[in-house]
């Protein structure tokens, strides 16, 4: 694989990331809560909280990769 298409996957990842764990991981937060449990809520937080990590990391990567690919 080239370094364009490992740009592309590591971009792809990431809106995986936020799509999957951010959009649907605030909608299930938001159910335990309205349900009264806290302990679920936070639970789904924490998992948004990794995905988003995870995603700054791999937008990282992207960005190196992009920068050594220019010169």
């Amino acid at each position: 694989m080239g370094i364009k298409a490992d740009i592309r996957a590591l971009r792809a990842e990431v809106r995986s990331l936020n799509l999957n764990e951010g959009v649907n991981g605030f909608g299930r937060a938001a159910r335990y809560f309205a349900d009264g449990d806290e302990a679920g809520a936070a639970r789904s937080l924490a998992f948004i909280e990794q995905a988003a990590r995870k995603a700054g990391e791999l937008t990282k990567r992207a960005r190196e990769l992009e920068a050594s690919d220019r010169s």
